[in-house]
């Protein structure tokens, strides 16, 4: 099934200090930072720009992130369009009324993201759309001084029946080497807790290339339309084509750019110390 990562806006209602994005508005589009880097975005795609687009690759998968994907102006025009045979799954902080009202049909999955705000409301919309949707869990970024309430509200997700998903915070200066509140995140899964392990540390030295599946059935959309072969070069800003004329099967080649999202690299050296 070809997959397409897609980032339909970079603009989130919420400015939380661990985001490696910020925005601001600029003329008709904004300004979004990310990896240290500034793009702007003129203008964001709809949704039957989508689908035209994505037609010809069905059955596809699309994964839905960004910034806030369901402040996409098209999110739901989009899902309720979405052909037989694919299927669709989002990252979403989960806030807006528009949960409510999405059509679910083709989802498979819902990651709920918990940022230490508004958690009636936010509860309240989960359990709203569980009545519809059962695939739900929770993800909170752990900051070492959030350890033991991010703990306490993972055990509120479970108690309500929703998987929580701890992920630590890994920006510059964050170290989580042998602290206490690592051991205390990796203790949490005998509880059931989902404690992410495989990322990457933010002073890797990035080292080999690997041939992926980036540019023939995988690729990352973002809220302009420009198309590419993954979530890394998205960032990188080395786009493969846009939506009216991208063609999957083109584009892969042996890939040596500093991998942040899928991170081959990383996982093969792990692996590699796991097997001396």
């Amino acid at each position: 099934m070809n997959i397409f990562l897609v980032l339909p806006t970079m603009r989130c209602q919420l400015q939380c200090k661990y985001c490696h994005f910020t925005w601001h508005k600029e003329g008709g589009g904004y300004i979004w930072t990310g990896y240290q880097k500034a793009h702007e975005i003129k203008r964001e795609m709809d949704a039957q720009e989508l689908l035209v687009a994505l037609a010809p690759f069905a059955p596809y998968h699309v994964e839905f992130t960004g910034g806030e994907p369901l402040l996409w102006d098209g999110f739901v025009e989009f899902v309720a369009h979405v052909p037989e045979g694919s299927q669709w799954a989002i990252t979403s902080n989960s806030l807006l009324a528009k949960t409510r009202e999405i059509d679910l049909s083709r989802c498979t999955n819902w990651t709920a993201s918990y940022h230490e705000t508004a958690i009636d409301k936010f509860v309240d919309n989960l359990i709203a759309l569980r009545e519809r949707f059962p695939h739900i869990a929770v993800s909170q970024v752990v900051r070492k001084e959030t350890v033991y309430a991010c703990l306490e509200k993972a055990e509120l997700f479970s108690a309500l029946g929703f998987q929580p998903n701890l992920l630590r915070e890994l920006n510059p200066g964050v170290s989580w080497d042998g602290s206490p509140e690592w051991a205390q995140l990796v203790e949490s899964r005998k509880l059931g807790y989902n404690v992410v392990e495989d990322d990457i540390p933010p002073d890797y030295t990035f080292e080999s290339g690997f041939l992926c599946e980036g540019g023939h059935n995988y690729f990352a959309i973002m809220p302009d339309g420009k198309v590419y072969k993954c979530y890394s070069e998205a960032m990188h800003e080395n786009p493969v084509g846009t939506l009216a004329d991208f063609k999957a099967g083109e584009a892969a080649s042996d890939c040596h750019a500093e991998c942040l999202g899928c991170a081959l690299d990383h996982r093969a050296r792990v692996k590699k110390l796991e097997a001396v």
